[in-house]
């Protein structure tokens, strides 16, 4: 059950989409520009789409561990000893100049990322917070990459993505 998707990704803000068998609809985010292309052609995707894919990025754990740590204002807070997702935890809450926090489980044993929380306000100023859970973990091609990604918001699933290959670093024309 669920739809076979493809995604192609590069460092920092270029991400793409392939979805259906067929791979005939593409969702295209380039900075903050996001893009969808079907049979009908190509369109901007829809400003709330792409508020949410935007935010999504901003708190995403590889822009979180790889800009948000370099900058001088940043404090890590370590809150000691947690459970996350029924798994013994270590938390860990990183705070940046402006204010934007990102809690991170680490699994007591690996040190990878069980779960990471953020919170936001929407545009009537009411509190949501968003959990990322990765699990089932696979050593590919040197990097212990998740097979199982659910993503929660205030307590709902939104989306479950099971990953069955990955390849990194593969050459695209």
């Amino acid at each position: 059950v669920g739809t076979r998707f493809w995604r192609f990704w590069k460092w920092p803000d270029k991400n793409r989409v392939e979805v259906t068998k067929q791979r005939d609809i593409v969702y295209v985010n380039h900075g903050d520009q996001g893009y969808e292309i079907t049979y009908k052609g190509t369109a901007r995707q829809e400003p709330s789409q792409l508020e949410d894919y935007n935010r999504r990025r901003h708190y995403n754990l590889d822009i979180v561990l790889r800009k948000w740590l370099k900058q001088p204002d940043t404090i890590l807070l370590y809150e000691g000893p947690a459970v996350a997702e029924r798994k013994p935890t270590e938390s860990v809450t990183i705070l940046n100049a402006q204010n934007q926090a990102v809690t991170l489980f680490l699994d007591a044993n690996s040190h990878l990322p069980v779960k990471k929380v953020f919170s936001w306000r929407d545009r009537d100023r009411y509190k949501n917070e968003e959990a990322e859970v990765f699990d089932n973990y696979r050593l590919v091609q040197g990097v212990m990459t998740p097979q199982s990604m659910v993503r929660v918001r205030n307590g709902e699933y939104v989306t479950q993505r099971f990953v069955y290959n990955v390849r990194y670093n593969q050459g695209l024309a």
